[in-house]
């Protein structure tokens, strides 16, 4: 039930209407028992305001749990990238010591078998020198090309012996 102040506001208030009988001829006078619900009223709509509040809270509270596994799982999946990652450069890394190693040992017997070749050369240029039917300009000649290869092969050593091949 809900009462009207003198000023025109109403006022929710729970009641109890007794006659009671004052012993004079039975006449009976109407009470009214009432309780102020103001109050009650006030508090039970703050308290629905605060728990569409806490609604909204809660419902934020797990769309940002959502995010943070969503996070967390991209994290993750980053962490596992960066280490494949890793894992390839090292392998690429490792793989490319040994064919620069490789390449190095292939550097170092072509430079032995050039070498070796052009000491053959010499060799059998010095042989046709002195063959028996060689004239002595031509063994002359000859000469000048072995002294030309021996320069050629001094060269080749000298480029073979810099710390930097290329």
């Amino acid at each position: 039930s809900r009462l009207v102040s003198a000023t025109g506001e109403k006022i929710p208030v729970e009641g109890l209407f007794l006659l009671e009988s004052n012993g004079f001829r039975d006449l009976a006078c109407p009470i009214f028992i009432g309780l102020d619900r103001t109050e009650e009223t006030r508090l039970r709509r703050t308290t629905e305001i605060y728990s569409k509040r806490l609604e909204r809270i809660t419902g934020k509270n797990r769309q940002l749990k959502t995010l943070i596994r969503q996070r967390e799982q991209e994290h993750q999946g980053a962490v596992e990238q960066l280490n494949i990652g890793r894992y390839e450069a090292r392998r690429v890394s490792e793989m490319s010591e040994r064919d620069l190693k490789e390449k190095e040992l292939l550097i170092q017997e072509i430079h032995h078998r050039v070498k070796n070749n052009m000491q053959m050369v010499i060799s059998l240029v010095n042989m046709m020198k002195y063959h028996r039917d060689i004239s002595p300009g031509a063994a002359e000649k000859l000469g000048g090309i072995a002294e030309k290869i021996r320069n050629i092969s001094a060269i080749h050593e000298d480029f073979y012996a810099t710390r930097f091949l290329s």
